[in-house]
């Protein structure tokens, strides 16, 4: 019964956040809004992308293991949601700021991928 309403609870989440997102797209002008405004649209927007991702990857996960439906499946999914979540709010926040050019994209997915690499050694 807990695991059901973690999924639950993940998934209220991802639709708060997603809601959020929304009503900043919606109502305010990315070109006159001030950093609290910016940080709530990436915050948002990670957080729709993490949960949602994690709530895909943990299905697939369980469909292609064929097993009984484990709770590790979705520690691992959700790292790896929050990663990739990671890799595109940063491209976004880069492109933001002016920053971005195609070799500070490949640097950050390369982090990225680190990260996944040093998490999956221990």
């Amino acid at each position: 019964m807990l695991f059901k309403a973690y999924l639950w609870g993940i998934a209220i989440v991802a639709i708060l956040s997603w809601s959020a997102l929304a009503i900043i797209v919606i109502n305010v002008d990315p070109f006159v809004a001030d950093l609290r405004i910016l940080v709530a649209f990436f915050v948002s927007l990670f957080l729709g992308l993490t949960l949602a991702i994690t709530f895909m990857g943990y299905l697939i996960r369980v469909k292609l293991s064929r097993k009984e439906v484990v709770f590790a499946h979705l520690g691992i999914a959700f790292r790896q949601a929050a990663l990739i979540s990671l890799a595109g709010v940063g491209i976004l926040i880069l492109s933001s700021f002016s920053v971005l050019t195609w070799w500070t994209a490949i640097l950050l997915v390369a982090a990225v991928l680190l990260l996944e690499l040093f998490s999956k050694t221990k």
